[in-house]
């Protein structure tokens, strides 16, 4: 099967199913020399705690505790791959039926099979076939579901389109997501700060398995190279945000950079090993690096995780200044928590805590745990927040990784001044 371009993806996905070396043939591929998300230690520090609040945090069951329950009836699943996220929701009680599509004849019998062998072949229906060619019925399902799969779709503005149509009022779209430059072709500043970080590493750190050389710049990418190796792979990625914003109300973002993690990680993997203290410091700093760039608004993300609920009406195209900045921390509501820079964590909700707001037992909220929170957050002094209400901090607790804040006064209200849409603390004075 050929695109309107003449480019057969479908076989170019078979031929990577089939090798089985992807990390989306696998629910965890901790030896990819690639992909960072695969790797633990890297995933944990850079993307779980960003989003959770916690090393061990689940980003997915994080977002569907506060958007998928009650679970939801009926959702659409697009280039669904292997179905591990779609098996995840399903088996974890917060989807009830999911609708899949997904292109590659390799991955869809592979997933079928794996799922009639744990009895959920009729809560995922799976189906091989181009989600832009289906006849789907307008206002059919409750949410609509994607892993890594709108930047690899040409037109764009049609995807969107149909998510905004098959939709049901007030319906969800929920994605992870690169955002970057289309086909990955980073700026030149990024790539010279990139440069800049691989110089402090020693030789033996700088070994690129995949070119078989030593380092002495981070590889830059190609259009040409690009095209050859996948024409789709990130082909209008960079208007993922601009059109979310068009159709949908934004009612969770979870950006987690990746806009020096994923390139400087690629082919230097295997180098380190993670249980060495000394390497995992080595990577630690370079996570802060990325983390202190972005704060600073100096670089942007390239990843995200969103939650759009269906506007009634369209609204405008973003104008270009609007978009210019929709990738910097600025932009994004919960990548700088407070003026201060010690950040309320994102979105965490379990049965003593609704988006990191303490629940009746105390008037409390936490952020990550930091010579940086510390010296913020100190007994006496005032944190206001975004509707105009003032307490006085009271106590300091650290437990596990976090920053507990007590504040004087009557509990807050999570759900109404939570984070990471409706507050930002600021105005921390003495």
């Amino acid at each position: 099967m050929k695109n309107e371009k003449g480019i057969d993806f479908v076989n170019i996905w078979n031929e990577r199913y089939k090798d089985k070396k992807l990390a989306c043939t696998k629910r965890r591929n901790e030896n990819d020399p690639i992909d960072y998300t695969q790797h633990p230690f890297l995933y944990k520090h850079s993307i779980a705690k960003r989003l959770t609040g916690s090393l061990d945090g689940n980003v997915m069951e994080t977002i569907a505790a506060q958007f998928m329950t009650p679970p939801l009836g009926k959702v659409l699943a697009i280039g669904s791959g292997m179905a591990y996220g779609e098996e995840f929701l399903v088996t974890r009680g917060f989807v009830q039926h999911i609708v899949a599509y997904e292109s590659s004849s390799v991955a869809v019998e592979a997933a079928r099979l794996r799922l009639a062998e744990a009895g959920l072949g009729d809560k995922i229906e799976i189906r091989c076939d181009d989600v832009m060619k289906a006849d789907i019925p307008s206002c059919s399902f409750d949410a609509v579901f994607i892993q890594a799969a709108i930047h690899h779709f040409f037109d764009i503005e049609a995807m969107f389109q149909l998510f905004y149509r098959v939709l049901k009022p007030a319906g969800l779209l929920i994605y992870s997501e690169y955002i970057g430059p289309d086909h990955h072709l980073y700026e030149p500043f990024i790539m010279n700060i990139l440069d800049e970080i691989d110089e402090c590493l020693s030789d033996d750190l700088r070994w690129d398995v995949l070119r078989q050389e030593t380092r002495r710049c981070v590889p830059r990418a190609t259009r040409e190279w690009m095209l050859n190796m996948d024409p789709s792979e990130g082909v209008h990625s960079s208007r993922i945000l601009p059109l979310t914003y068009k159709y949908f109300d934004v009612v969770f973002r979870g950006d987690w950079g990746g806009t020096i993690m994923r390139p400087f990680w690629t082919g230097i993997l295997p180098n380190f090993d993670f249980s060495e203290k000394k390497d995992a410091t080595i990577a630690r700093l370079i996570i802060l690096m990325e983390d202190l760039l972005i704060r600073h608004g100096i670089i942007p993300h390239y990843h995200t995780n969103i939650v759009g609920r269906r506007l009634s009406t369209p609204n405008d195209d973003l104008t270009q200044e609007e978009e210019s900045r929709l990738n910097f921390a600025e932009k994004s509501g919960n990548s700088a928590g407070c003026n201060s820079g010690a950040c309320v964590l994102t979105n965490y909700t379990d049965d003593n805590w609704v988006k990191g707001i303490a629940k009746n037992w105390a008037t409390a909220f936490f952020v990550q745990d930091s010579l940086k929170a510390k010296s913020d957050f100190a007994i006496g002094r005032k944190v206001t927040f975004a509707d105009g209400t003032t307490r006085s901090i009271i106590q300091l607790k650290e437990n596990a990784g976090s920053l507990i804040v007590y504040l004087d006064g009557a509990p807050l209200d999570g759900n109404t001044i939570g984070y990471p849409k409706e507050i930002k603390v600021s105005d921390i004075t003495k």
